[in-house]
């Protein structure tokens, strides 16, 4: 991990440390493809279809009083579409290899580039009371503490920054670990409930942090 390296680092940090070096590849663009880190590399869930569904269906009657918010959360889910983020499932898999994923919307008055952000629940508990998150490793923090940010800021006359548009997808979720990142959307009540795969890193799950940053560092 270099120089930065953290010390003092748990069983769980090690091993998901050890994933991330055994199981990312990149594509032919340069492009980060990962696998989850699952703990035991074996999934301990129940069923999340019946909660997601149901809580798909409180998000659209919210949505349907709020008019405002259901077009600022339809140009969300259509620029996902649009920009490969998520696919329509035309074939699903066994529930034994598939996880539903519920979504809500959060909404920051303050922002000045996205007020409505929409959050995918990775710790939503499942039928055995379990939730993905449950069963993700958490990896090390790698980035330098605030600290240490701060004080190479004020060494020198100039400073570079930049920003990563979207930085979370601009990495690929292998297709098989991708089934753990399921969620029901239809653009409009009169249309039948579709089940589409989220393709990239979904921000909220465990690891996402450790992972972005990891592949940074890469």
């Amino acid at each position: 991990m270099g120089s930065n390296e953290p010390l003092n680092l748990t069983t769980e940090e090690i091993a998901c440390e050890n994933h991330f070096r055994k199981n990312t590849i990149r594509d032919d663009s340069g492009r980060f493809i990962v696998k989850l880190p699952i703990k035991n590399d074996k999934l301990d869930i129940g069923d999340t279809r019946e909660t997601a569904l149901k809580r798909f269906f409180s998000l659209e009657r919210n949505l349907r009083k709020d008019p405002q918010k259901k077009r600022k959360y339809l140009k969300f889910i259509s620029e996902y579409r649009e920009l490969n983020h998520m696919e329509l499932m035309t074939q699903l898999p066994s529930d034994s290899q598939s996880v539903y994923l519920s979504h809500h919307a959060v909404v920051n008055e303050n922002s000045t580039t996205s007020r409505l952000r929409v959050v995918f629940d990775a710790s939503a508990k499942s039928s055995n009371n379990r939730s993905l998150n449950d069963n993700l490793m958490s990896g090390p923090v790698i980035q330098q503490d605030l600290f240490s940010i701060i004080s190479r800021f004020r060494t020198f006359q100039y400073v570079l920054t930049r920003d990563i548009t979207k930085m979370y997808h601009q990495i690929r979720v292998n297709y098989e670990d991708a089934n753990y990142q399921l969620i029901f959307w239809r653009d409009s009540s009169d249309k039948p409930v579709q089940t589409y795969r989220l393709l990239t890193l979904t921000y909220g799950t465990k690891p996402a942090s450790f992972i972005v940053t990891r592949c940074l560092e890469e």
